[in-house]
């Protein structure tokens, strides 16, 4: 890279807008630096950076202990359905709640904001944001940063990132797979700068990842289960930003075909699941039998009937996340559900596929790979001129139309399970997957945890009760929790 170069990724403090927004009675003050260029060859208008940092720093003040030098730098991804997402301002989201990056600024943080391409990225006639589009422009955001590290505020030995979704699945992606050389050819074609791609933690909401098991894996947790309930959203569309009223199911049946599939999915699982060598907090095996059986079930039900148990005593979700809660079209008092078995006030057992139709299957089989060609991740595998490819071996060879399948290093690209073990990835995670959010399996969430957990990080997991498929919830709790390893631990200086 030459001097040319390296001055046209250069952060300029000069620039910048004073701006302010105020949220349920809360008001923040921040300088925006807009548009910021993170790489020298975008090839899409929304590869740009915003940066944001609390006004008071500028006065010499602190904020929960943090100065402009030391702030930890959020940064916080908006890709949803590995769609291409903008960069994120302080507002409330679609569920009307204050959204990460308003809580970030009031508690003191840093918020780097990139734009990144997605599957719906379009040049003329070109797709230009295909899988691995997304997580190489994030990566890239996060060398901008690294790159500036002596010119820009804020502590980038303390990066976090944060997604919901698709976004979810980013973060954890780039926690997990920082400075790892797969992605060095696509990082040089956009000319990202010449840093490190190293993060200090993730922070990830219901993470759409692990694409290539995440069929077999609903299809074992959901064995038996024929009724798909389709979430159906109402949307005031008169409202900015765009507003969720309500949801509600439409209720279908599986066919005969469907559940075939199912079946052969769901032993695809088993055997994946049983070649991973999960272990429990006792150093205890996390294994399947050949019905589907076994101690990584009961450790999923574990997590259930403590999360259960927690709202029971607390309400914590129910009086926190009062909007999220009651968005759910089903009922969700714990001592109304007749997979529980409650003594006492304490939860002694569960029902596994009394809990399953409580929750509630909202796909049909394959639920991610779909033979048709249809799903966002068909959508987000397509390459430049083609739209959509399958991504699994079982249902390119079951496809119902002509069809091509993502070669194997391309999906290795986009999932973060791939990459844990890689010897920079970042040492503290915060998982959060609701338990009532049927996205995904609750399989695919508890493996990423427990891969970590298993590996020696530092893992944050748990499974709300009673919230949809959403992020930036109980972020008061994340915050304190990430303050704490912020202060807690030098790390080293990162070149």
């Amino acid at each position: 890279m030459t001097d040319k170069e390296k001055e046209l990724l250069y952060f300029h403090p000069k620039h910048y807008a004073v701006k302010t927004c105020t949220l349920d009675s809360d008001t923040i003050t921040y300088r925006a630096f807009i548009g910021l260029d993170y790489c020298l060859y975008p090839v899409a208008p929304v590869q740009k950076l915003n940066l944001y940092v609390p006004e008071d720093y500028y006065d010499g003040k602190t904020i929960n202990g943090f100065t402009i030098d030391s702030a930890p730098i959020f940064v916080y991804n908006t890709s949803s359905g590995y769609m291409q997402g903008d960069s994120v301002k302080p507002e409330k989201d679609f569920f009307t709640m204050r959204n990460g990056c308003f809580e970030a600024l009031r508690h003191g943080y840093i918020v780097a904001a990139p734009g990144i391409r997605g599957r719906n990225s379009k040049d003329k006639d070109s797709f230009t944001g295909k899988v691995p589009a997304m997580i190489v422009d994030l990566k890239a955001a996060i060398r901008y940063l690294h790159f500036n590290k002596d010119r820009i505020p804020g502590s980038t030995n303390h990066i976090i990132t944060c997604g919901t979704s698709a976004g979810g699945a980013l973060s954890a992606l780039a926690a997990a797979s920082a400075n790892h050389p797969d992605y060095d050819p696509y990082l040089e074609e956009i000319g990202a700068p010449k840093a490190s791609d190293e993060v200090f933690a993730a922070c990830c909401y219901c993470p759409i990842h692990n694409l290539e098991h995440a069929d077999s894996a609903y299809e074992w947790m959901f064995q038996g289960e024929t009724t798909v309930s389709e979430l159906i959203y109402d949307f005031d569309f008169s409202h900015t930003p765009l507003l969720l009223k309500s949801m509600s199911y439409k209720e279908k049946t599986m066919s005969s075909h469907q559940l075939h599939i199912s079946e052969q999915l769901r032993q695809q699982f088993i055997a994946y699941l049983n070649s991973l060598g999960l272990e429990d907090d006792s150093g205890n095996p996390l294994t399947l039998d050949s019905a589907g059986n076994g101690s990584f079930k009961e450790e999923i039900k574990k997590f259930v009937i403590s999360s259960a148990q927690n709202e029971l005593d607390t309400a914590k979700y129910k009086l926190s996340c009062s909007h999220l809660y009651s968005l759910l079209p089903q009922n969700t008092n714990i001592k109304e559900q007749d997979c529980f078995t409650i003594k006492d006030g304490k939860i002694i057992d569960m029902d596994w596929f009394l809990f399953i139709k409580s929750i509630r299957r909202n796909k049909f089989a394959p639920a991610f790979d779909d033979l048709s060609l249809s799903s966002c991740e068909n959508d987000a595998f397509g390459t430049t001129n083609i739209p959509a490819r399958h991504f699994t071996a079982f249902s390119y060879e079951n496809s119902e139309r002509e069809s091509e399948l993502a070669e194997t290093h391309i999906v290795d690209m986009i999932n973060p399970v791939h990459y844990i073990g890689n010897a920079q990835a970042a040492k503290h995670w915060w998982i959060r997957h609701s338990i009532h959010d049927c996205a995904t399996s609750l399989a695919i969430p508890v493996i990423l945890a427990t891969l970590l957990k298993n590996r020696g990080y530092n893992v944050n997991f748990e499974l709300p009760w009673g919230l949809p498929h959403c992020g930036d919830y109980d972020m008061d709790s994340f915050f304190t929790w990430a303050d704490r390893l912020c202060i807690e631990e030098n790390q080293p200086e990162i070149l």
